[in-house]
Parts: C-alpha cells; sequence; structure tokens
C-alpha cells in the first residue's frame, strides 16, 4: 500500500509538473512597441530589455533610428514588423544594428529591414552579429558594414560557432566587408533568398566570396550582381568549396582585380565570376550563367544566359530578381521545391518549378 501510495504521488508529481510548464510556455506574452525612439519607454529597446524568454514583440511601420549603439538579445524572442517596406531598423552606419547573445536556442525575426549597420573597426557582422541559431524570415538586410580594410567578414551576418543561420524569402543586398560581402558562418541556409550587389574587398583591399565565403546551403534561392576583389576565382557570387546547391541561379556576378582602380574601369575591367575556389557541391535543378561553378548534375544548367528582369518589388515583401518569359529558368527546377517563392507565389506555376527565388506566374 505504501509503495502505491508513493507511485501516486509521484505520478501527481508528475503531472503537476508538465502542467506547470504548460502554464509557463502559455505565459508568453505579446509585446507591441509603442514609438520609434531609440530608448525609453515604449521603445523597441525597451520591449527587448524587458522582454522574458519566448515573447513576441511587435514592431509597427516605422523607421527606428539607432541612436546609442546595438541591440542587444540575450534571450529567446521573436520580433515580427510589419514588412520589410514598412519596419525599418536603420542604424546609420554609426553601430552595429543586432547582437545576439550566445546560449540561446533560437531567435526569431522577421518581417523587417535591417540596414545600414556598421562594425566601423570592431568586429565581424555588420548588420546582425549571432552567436545562437537565427530564423530570419521575409527579412531586407540591405547597405551593411564590416569594413574591408580591417579583415572583416560578414557584411550582412556574421555568425560565430557551429550555430546555423537559416534566410527564408529574404532579401540580402548591397552589403559590404573584406569576405563574405553578404553572409557568412559554418551553418548558413538560404531557402527562396536573394543575394544581390554585395561585395567582398575593395579596390584597394582583395576579398573573397560576394555573396559568402562560408559554409552556405542554398535552395531555390538567387545570386546576382555580387562582386569581389581578388582577380579571377576570387568569387564574384560564391567562393566554394562548402556551398552547396539546389534550384538556385548564379548571374552576373563579377572577379575585380584589387589593384587600387575603380571596378569597371579600363584598369580593373571586371571578369564573369559566379563561383570562385573548388567546385559547389550541387544537389540538382542550378543554372550558372558563366559555367565556372562546374555543377556536376544532368538536370543543371550552365553557360547559358538567365535572362532576368530589373530587380524589383514585383508584389512581394522584398525585392527579387523576376524571370523573362523566354529565360532558361522556366520549368527547368525539380517537380517537387519549396510551397512558395521568394515573394509568397505558389510553386510550382508550371510542369515544374522554376530555377531560383523567382517564381513566374502564369495565366490559368
Amino acid at each position: 500500500m505504501h509503495a502505491r501510495r508513493l507511485g501516486l504521488f509521484a505520478a501527481i508529481a508528475a503531472a503537476l509538473c508538465a502542467m506547470l510548464g504548460t502554464a509557463a510556455a502559455a505565459a508568453a506574452d505579446t509585446i507591441t512597441v509603442r514609438n520609434t525612439n531609440d530608448d525609453g519607454p515604449g521603445s523597441l529597446r525597451r520591449a527587448i530589455e524587458r522582454a522574458d524568454s519566448g515573447d513576441v514583440i511587435r514592431v509597427p511601420r516605422g523607421r527606428y533610428g539607432l541612436t546609442s549603439g546595438q541591440l542587444l538579445i540575450d534571450k529567446q524572442l521573436s520580433i515580427s514588423g510589419a514588412g520589410a517596406r514598412r519596419t525599418v531598423l536603420d542604424a546609420n552606419h554609426a553601430s552595429r544594428v543586432i547582437e545576439v547573445a550566445s546560449g540561446l536556442s533560437r531567435v526569431v525575426i522577421s518581417k523587417l529591414t535591417i540596414r545600414e549597420g556598421d562594425t566601423g573597426m570592431d568586429s565581424d557582422g555588420g548588420g546582425i552579429h549571432t552567436s545562437s541559431d537565427l530564423l530570419l524570415s521575409q527579412v531586407a538586410l540591405r547597405s551593411n558594414v564590416a569594413t574591408p580594410a580591417e579583415n572583416q567578414a560578414g557584411g550582412a551576418v556574421y555568425a560565430i560557432g557551429a550555430i546555423r543561420v537559416t534566410l527564408r524569402q529574404s532579401l540580402v543586398a548591397r552589403n559590404r566587408a573584406y569576405n563574405s560581402g553578404g553572409v557568412e558562418g559554418q551553418d548558413v541556409r538560404a531557402i527562396d533568398t536573394t543575394f544581390a550587389y554585395n561585395s567582398a574587398g575593395t579596390p584597394q583591399k582583395n576579398g573573397d566570396g560576394g555573396a559568402t565565403d562560408g559554409v552556405m546551403t542554398l535552395i531555390d534561392s538567387t545570386v546576382v550582381g555580387n562582386r569581389c576583389f581578388n582577380g579571377s576565382g576570387c568569387g564574384g557570387g560564391v567562393f566554394g568549396p562548402l556551398v552547396t546547391t539546389q534550384g538556385s541561379l548564379f548571374a552576373g556576378n563579377i572577379a575585380y582585380e584589387s589593384n587600387g582602380m575603380p571596378p569597371g574601369s579600363p584598369a580593373n575591367p571586371g571578369a564573369p565570376d559566379n563561383c570562385g575556389g573548388a567546385a559547389v557541391t550541387s544537389l540538382g535543378h542550378n543554372l550558372d550563367s558563366v559555367g565556372d561553378c562546374m555543377l556536376s548534375m544532368p538536370s543543371d544548367i550552365s553557360n547559358v544566359a538567365a535572362r532576368l528582369r530589373r530587380p524589383g518589388g514585383y508584389g512581394g515583401p522584398t525585392d527579387s530578381f523576376a524571370l523573362e518569359p523566354s529565360s532558361p529558368a522556366l520549368n527547368a527546377g525539380a517537380r517537387e521545391c519549396t510551397r512558395r517563392d521568394q515573394r509568397g507565389v505558389r510553386r510550382p506555376q508550371g510542369r515544374r518549378c522554376d530555377i531560383g527565388a523567382f517564381e513566374l506566374e502564369r495565366r490559368r
């Protein structure tokens, strides 16, 4: 009888613990930012400081200028804006935008723009420096800088250690660094994401990997117009061999010399350079306009013009490159791919998915 009572008490205690755990999880709050001030009551900075782990912070439309340094996220949070064209976190090149501390299970940032972060002469990661797993969804990372002259990496994002950074339906554009003008980390996954016009190095300082020089997996993504400054093979788009790609499009990336001459000038004309370093690992259905990615699968397309339109909204929350109706990327992807493209358009529209982050809509 005594043993039965002990067993019953143990069962009750376990049930109470489970209930308390459920109640604690359910107690997570949603905090809405009340103004665009850098600090003080109702500000985003104050909301982050006072939030508990697991809370959700809603950031309404507006430009949130940072005047007192980076935002420190030191607990598990979800921060969501009103859309990347409406909610903008802007450091105005006075500091980094966000630092994510170590020891967190995962931080989620969605539906906003992170722009004009700048580490100065401090460290890597102009837009975000993270030491914990990070999910970026429908985010635009624009014009962030990790100073190339100081050998800093990851203009938009730098992840330190064996953590995962995932980008979904996002844009990484016009960021600059020494290496990895876009994103650098040991486990980066970009899905339905565009990397455009990022730079690694300068005419005065060599650098590799316009979009990345890290360990990256690209799924149904687009890498266009990026550049590096270390001569042919420096990876205007990506620098291998630690890049794996499936259903992704590489076009218009350029390698320049670091000879002190302006890029595009007669003394530094540049050369097409989608992929540098060793061959990338192909999982099939990629398009490489140059042929230097050394794609190996029968479903890959190499040395063919991608035929893209200029970057624009095209109805999406972040800018993307639309496909021309004559693009070889049409119906050249896998039969099964991500369910939605970067803009949220359903895939596939045709017999197969289109290659890259953009799915061309067809009339039914």
